[in-house]
């Protein structure tokens, strides 16, 4: 059994308001569609802010709660998403991020983070 996530919290109280839109990163057609131009990456950014502030509002209603709540950059990663200029592989930021996470066991609010435990400017 999976444990409930401060996006599950999130979720259930959101009365419909609020939509996930899943994409496959194994077909490459919608790769293509998230690569697509401008309209494509001001949606991918407008998305991730969106969730960001969310993160932020729900942090701000939950003053009180203990769990640690983290938003997390992976870096700019080879994938087909990334493209084979990334930066990163995959072996590289995955192992990071795990110690990121773990690192930040037991501190309670809302931190957003690098994969190698840095803060990311808001």
């Amino acid at each position: 059994m999976s444990k409930r996530t401060a996006l599950h919290d999130l979720l259930d109280t959101a009365d419909g308001r609020l939509e996930i839109e899943h994409v496959d990163i194994t077909v490459p057609e919608q790769v293509e569609a998230l690569r697509g131009g401008s309209a494509a990456a001001g949606s991918t950014r407008a998305s991730k802010s969106a969730l960001n502030q969310l993160m932020r509002s729900y942090a701000a209603r939950h003053r009180d709660d203990t769990r640690t709540l983290l938003l997390m950059a992976p870096g700019w990663v080879r994938t087909d998403l990334g493209g084979p200029h990334a930066k990163l592989t995959i072996g590289e930021s995955i192992p990071s991020l795990i110690t990121t996470i773990d690192a930040q066991k037991g501190r309670a609010g809302l931190q957003y983070l690098d994969y190698r435990g840095e803060t990311v400017a808001w």
